[in-house]
């Protein structure tokens, strides 16, 4: 999964703004009749919540109504909210699922962001020091390194207090999960972009700080110059977003997400880093993203002694609008058509953005008449991007979704 998921409100990178026309027919009849019973469930009356005291089950407990089984099954659904049991109320307010678009499969990964602009962090090394976790987490070396680096992000004096915006827990769900759920993480940089990746030194807080925190041991030279590299040959206007350790999955290799404004500049770009294709499925794929005018793509490749041969493209809009985004059915059909995405997944994907109205409140002292304090909020269900994936050594593409609940403040969408 990819955190991408991406796309918190503070980690937002603008991008240019385009307008799709939409398509006035419906997909089919079973979208009608899901899209019906959408409209009756989104005119429920507002909820009232305790004020900062929606925990990660919370969250999936409201959005699991308006998840299909075909995306996530609901053996998965019940051991991922298991995991998700165990974290308290405040480390996240923003959490989805990864489903896969390829075939039948419904076993879908998921993901919690923690925030690095409120106290989200802090609650994070407070749970991790002092929480609930089992004995048997607490005694594995990729939970401690975890620790390490989210006590090196809450420490003021601490160069990784500032220079990362934000992070991901991200669990890969397996059919039989292990006893010990181990996350792979990815933080959002401070902006590494043309005007501050000539000399190495200007980001080596993340290569020899942030990412040996989470590995325990030091970067490999040969990856440590590739990192540089990578980031060196980036072309003006494209940033770094992401970088992911894959704890997870017991590799050494880096996730890089590289943000392009140009996605024109894509292919070359990997050319320069020694990355090729035999055929033009990637290159293809990208103008027609391009044709189709999405217009924020995200590059995702891994790096270790080289550049992986497996990349993928993120696609989303800017800018964010949430549930009320109208522009996915256009590069749902377009999945469709070329096979990478089944159609029965495809509409259960258009019915899943929703909101809900919410009052949060808490009380002022204990006596009858005491003074209650109310905060209206929304509680948005949608779409934050889809990632497709070239593996040379696969004949298709593949593809998958990536479906969030968080708290969306009012003023960023319209009622």
């Amino acid at each position: 999964m990819n955190k991408y998921i991406s796309h918190l409100t503070s980690f937002e990178i603008a991008g240019a703004a385009r307008e799709i026309e939409l398509e006035n027919k419906l997909i089919s009849p079973e979208y009608q009749l899901h899209n019906q019973i959408h409209q009756q469930i989104s005119h429920a009356e507002e909820k009232s919540i305790p004020l900062g005291k929606l925990t990660p089950n919370d969250y999936f407990s409201m959005a699991e109504p308006f998840v299909s089984k075909m995306l996530v099954s609901p053996d998965n659904f019940k051991k991922i909210q298991t995991i998700a049991t165990y974290f308290p109320s405040g480390v996240t307010d923003f959490l989805g699922f990864e489903v896969r678009l390829n075939g039948e499969e419904s076993q879908a990964d998921w993901a919690l962001a923690i925030s690095g602009r409120d106290n989200a962090r802090y609650a994070l090394a407070n749970f991790l020091s002092n929480g609930h976790l089992p004995a048997s987490y607490k005694q594995t070396p990729e939970w401690n390194r975890i620790l390490n680096f989210t006590q090196l992000w809450t420490k003021p004096n601490s160069v990784l207090h500032d220079k990362i915006l934000g992070a991901w827990l991200e669990f890969d769900m397996p059919e039989n999960p292990p006893s010990v759920s181990i996350p792979s993480v990815f933080f959002n940089p401070a902006k590494i972009k043309d005007s501050t990746m000539g000399d190495p030194s200007d980001f080596s807080w993340f290569t020899k700080l942030a990412i040996p925190s989470l590995m325990g041991q030091r970067l490999l030279k040969e990856i440590e110059q590739n990192l540089n590299v990578s980031i060196q040959k980036m072309p003006k206007n494209a940033s770094l977003f992401i970088v992911g350790v894959m704890l997870s999955r017991k590799i050494s290799d880096i996730r890089m997400s590289i943000q392009f404004r140009d996605p024109k500049q894509i292919i070359p770009y990997l050319h320069e880093l020694g990355w090729s294709e035999k055929t033009e499925t990637f290159s293809t794929l990208i103008n027609d993203l391009i044709s189709l005018n999405v217009n924020r793509i995200v590059l995702d490749f891994d790096i270790s002694k080289k550049v992986g041969r497996t990349v993928a493209v993120e696609c989303s809009f800017f800018p964010n609008h949430y549930h009320q985004e109208h522009h996915w059915k256009k590069i749902l059909n377009y999945l469709v058509e070329k096979e990478i995405a089944a159609p029965s997944k495809r509409d259960d994907l258009l019915v899943y953005p929703g909101s809900e109205k919410t009052v949060m409140f808490s009380e002022k002292g204990t006596e009858p008449n005491t003074e209650r304090i109310s905060q209206f909020k929304v509680i948005s269900r949608y779409i934050t991007h889809i990632k497709i994936v070239y593996n040379p050594d696969e004949v298709k593409l593949k593809a998958k979704a990536y479906l969030a609940i968080r708290t969306v403040e009012p003023s960023n969408i319209s009622i």
